[in-house]
This record gives structure tokens, sequence and C-alpha cells, in this order.
């Protein structure tokens, strides 16, 4: 793990040819699963999670539940890929990639995520804090009736930003609408949170 000095942020990368047992988490020492990359955050750590090329299957690389302060005490997360062109994570029809809790902030960069399931929010299920730039998500399916992508949802409090983004034979229970409020959207739905962008 490597943590600048400058801004204080922790970086850590994830190869499909690195070695959680092994190695370190640095550029040159990779972990081998997302699960060893955030196996020991806190919510005043600020932590990018770089994705190397390749498509990440195992167990470890899905089906997250991250519930961290970060509004509270100034963290966040990012998890940025190799392009949409090099990096890939398969849900195998298995998984969903995340949830996020309510004061989470996280961030998705430049990552394609495919075939996710779950039963809302097919690949994101967000109560926190949510950015997602230049992503691709294709054929990710909710078995219910919320967000065949993503399912943003909230107290009032929750934020959704997505830009520069791609959304390809994504569902929700037989819909494939791109964005509803309430219930449906192949791609997104969103409810009761206090902003949402779409670009």
């Amino acid at each position: 793990v490597v943590i600048s000095n400058t801004e204080d942020i922790k970086e850590i990368y994830v190869s499909t040819i690195g070695d959680d047992d092994l190695n370190t988490g640095s550029v040159d020492s990779p972990y081998a699963t997302i699960g060893k990359a955030i196996s020991n955050l806190n919510e005043s750590d600020k932590t990018t999670v770089y994705l190397g090329k390749g498509t990440f299957t195992s167990e470890d690389d899905a089906n997250f539940d991250i519930d961290l302060n970060h509004r509270v005490y100034g963290g966040n997360l990012q998890f940025i890929g190799a392009g949409t062109d090099e990096t890939f994570l398969d849900g195998q029809n298995t998984f969903r990639f995340l949830k996020i809790g309510l004061n989470t902030n996280i961030t998705l960069k430049d990552i394609t995520f495919i075939n996710f399931k779950a039963d809302n929010g097919g690949t994101l299920y967000s109560e926190g804090f949510l950015t997602v730039d230049n992503c691709v998500f294709k054929d990710s399916y909710s078995s219910g009736s919320r967000g065949g992508a993503i399912f943003s949802h909230g107290e009032n409090t929750s934020e959704l930003y997505v830009t520069n983004s791609k959304f390809i034979s994504c569902s929700v229970n037989g819909h494939r609408s791109s964005y509803w409020e309430y219930d449906g959207g192949g791609a997104i739905c969103t409810d009761n949170i206090r902003y949402v962008c779409l670009e």
C-alpha cells in the first residue's frame, strides 16, 4: 500500500496476475482481488483502488457491502480501471458488484461491468454518494422491480452522478426503459434521493 505524503491518498493496485498472500498492493506488487484491496478501509481513508487490465471474475471481486461514514470523517473510495476496453468486472449472472451505505462516498471510473444480477440494482445499489464516470454496464439485470444496472435510494440525503457512461442490454424484470423514478428503470432507478445528475 502506497500513501501519498502530499495528498494523504492511499493507493492500492489490483491485477488479474497479482497475489493476495504474497504481494503488498503496490504498483509493482499488486493484489489479485478487489476484496483484498478493500479489506482494511476506515471512514477517514481517502483510497483509490486501481484495477489493471483483464477480466475479474472471482467471488472476491464482487458482492460487496460497503458502509463507511465518509460524510462525517472525510474519507472516500475510488475504483479506477485501465479503460472500458481494458478492465472488465464480470458478475457471472450471480452477483451484484456493490451495495453502498448511507454516508459512504464512492466513485467508479473507466470500468466495464458485465453480467451482474441482483434483486434491485443489478450492478449497484446505493444509499449514499455515488459517482460513475466513463463506465459501461452491459447485460445487468434486476430480478426485482428497480434499476437493472443502478438503483439509488436514500432518505433525501443520497446523491447520484452519472457522466459519459453507457448502458447496454440492461433490464429490470423484463423492462428496458433507460431511467425511471420509484420503479422500473432498465438502466437506472432512483427513489427519494436528494440529487441526481445524468450527463
